[in-house]
């Protein structure tokens, strides 16, 4: 055809694209931010930073409808990261990277307000918070306003993606 219509991929074929995909895009975004001598995560050790960008990342892949069994897509990005991240090896660092996964993914559902469009702050501060691993919300308003326009490009960008394929399995 005309370049026209979704293609076709299996489950295992957009988990493999979206977890390579999530990857480059968390390295390239750390690499911006630890590159930027005004960020509030300059300071951070850039491995903990991609991680945390990764969870963000994860979180947006899971809530962005896609017209697939959501439920097998994430199971095999995890599966992805933990084979590729080593976490397959260990057990003791598998239950805990699963566990911080779900929390993750838990916090940024109860601070995401669908009804507030770009307007989110709360969700722009949890993720602040866990990036600079404190204990309390950031309330700098750049800092959150910063990460929610993020967020609200990785959901549009994702679910640009999900419109492109179309998963036969």
């Amino acid at each position: 055809m005309f370049g026209f219509g979704k293609k076709k991929v299996t489950h295992q074929d957009l988990a493999q694209g979206l977890y390579m995909s999530s990857v480059h895009f968390a390295e390239l975004m750390a690499q911006k931010e630890l590159a930027t001598h005004t960020s509030p995560y300059a300071s951070i050790d850039k491995q903990q930073l991609v991680h945390e960008l990764l969870m963000t990342i994860f979180w947006i892949i899971h809530r962005v409808p896609a017209g697939c069994d959501k439920e097998r897509l994430m199971g095999l990005i995890f599966k992805k990261h933990f084979e590729t991240c080593g976490f397959m090896k260990n057990k003791e660092s598998a239950i805990a990277e699963r566990e911080l996964i779900t929390s993750r993914l838990e916090e940024y559902d109860n601070a995401f307000v669908p009804s507030s469009g770009a307007q989110q702050l709360l969700l722009g501060g949890t993720i602040a918070r866990n990036i600079l691993n404190q204990d309390k919300l950031v309330l700098d308003a750049a800092v959150q306003y910063a990460r929610a326009i993020d967020v609200i490009f990785m959901m549009k960008t994702v679910k640009e993606l999900y419109d492109k394929y179309k998963v036969i399995d």
